[in-house]
């Protein structure tokens, strides 16, 4: 049962697995920062828990993907060329070109 009677949906708990996810995640501490910066003022436009818990999610999943795929330097030097090398990579690879 949920602590909060109005959160039917358990978002507090939905929302803490994905931060846990990100907190454990081998993030350099640069990007770490920004991160969590991007987080913070998310949070303060008062997005909803769930999408919050969709961002951190999809941030976690998307650093470890750019690192398997060889991008080493930190998300601020990240270029336009960059961007387009994984959006080649979701395209071809993952097939999200729609």
């Amino acid at each position: 049962m949920t602590r909060n009677v109005d959160d039917i949906h358990s978002m507090d708990n939905a929302f803490s697995h994905p931060v846990e996810r990100f907190n454990r995640a081998s993030i350099e501490p640069t990007d770490r920062e920004k991160l969590e910066a991007f987080f913070r003022s998310l949070r303060r436009e008062g997005l909803a828990k769930s999408t919050l818990a969709w961002y951190v999610n999809y941030t976690t999943r998307m650093y470890r993907t750019l690192k398997e795929l060889g991008f080493d330097k930190p998300l601020e030097e990240f270029d336009h060329e960059d961007l387009e090398r994984f959006l080649f990579y979701l395209e071809d690879e993952k097939r999200l070109s729609e």
